[in-house]
């Protein structure tokens, strides 16, 4: 699956794509990304991915691509490989030299995209299972860093994975140990009555799936409660869930770290 990128409009083999160095991701780390599952060629909740884009683009001042080419992608990777997939949509500027903080660039942002398998069974009734870690990083509060998009600043999860790799998922906490959201997905506790979610006004990412999730809690009459609570207490009663488009819906078998 992951021979194929699409790029300038058209899908190519990965190793001949050619990204240029003066690339806003490379010398700043500056880009957004949306990873949005697609079954049977129809992509999930994309009009709710594509405006939480727009925010990022609005926040770093970037004209971004019409959604005809993120739609153009999904049909294209869906003809070359008529499977359910996760399509992952990146954005980053490119500059022309001189370069330095201040540069800004008249053009639209660079798209491109690739694919992957899904993390979930679309059509399993019970939702995947693994081990799940504590972040010993905590998250930024909501006064640095805004939580309305998604952009590339996973350099300590990453780290994390790499000192963890059994983890299929890891709860990120506040300074106060509190729980604000999941590696690449939101966090949930049911504690056996209620569905409790971190608050929304936390620097957590803001969540597709999980806005999703808890509506549908609320359909089916299950409670809902923005209510601050620590890994910890998950380990006396209830379950731990993350919800997000990379994973679907995940349990956990134990908390580690």
């Amino acid at each position: 699956m992951s021979d194929l990128l699409y790029w300038e409009g058209r899908l190519v083999e990965a190793e001949k794509a050619r990204i240029s160095p003066l690339s806003g991701a490379s010398l700043f780390g500056e880009s957004l990304f949306e990873s949005v599952p697609v079954y049977q060629g129809r992509s999930l909740f994309l009009k709710d991915h594509l405006r939480r884009l727009e925010k990022g683009c609005r926040f770093l001042d970037w004209r971004m691509p019409r959604p005809r080419e993120f739609k153009k992608a999904v049909a294209l990777f869906h003809a070359a490989r008529p499977h359910d997939f996760m399509i992952r949509f990146n954005l980053a500027q490119e500059f022309k030299m001189p370069v330095g903080p201040r540069s800004v660039s008249p053009l639209p942002a660079r798209l491109w995209a690739f694919i992957r398998p899904l993390g979930h069974d679309p059509l399993g009734f019970w939702p995947p299972l693994g081990p799940v870690g504590v972040s010993p990083w905590t998250v930024p509060e909501v006064t640095s860093v805004p939580n309305e998009f998604k952009w590339a600043f996973y350099m300590m999860t990453r780290r994390v994975y790499r000192r963890h790799p059994d983890w299929k998922e890891m709860v990120r906490v506040n300074s106060k140990g509190f729980a604000v959201d999941g590696a690449g997905s939101a966090v949930l506790w049911f504690d056996g009555k209620k569905v409790l979610a971190p608050p929304r006004n936390w620097v957590g990412l803001q969540s597709v799936t999980q806005k999703k999730v808890t509506g549908l809690c609320r359909y089916l009459g299950v409670p809902v409660v923005e209510k601050p609570w620590r890994p910890a207490q998950v380990l006396e009663r209830g379950e731990l869930i993350f919800a997000g488009s990379g994973v679907g819906v995940m349990g956990a078998t134990h908390l580690g770290g």
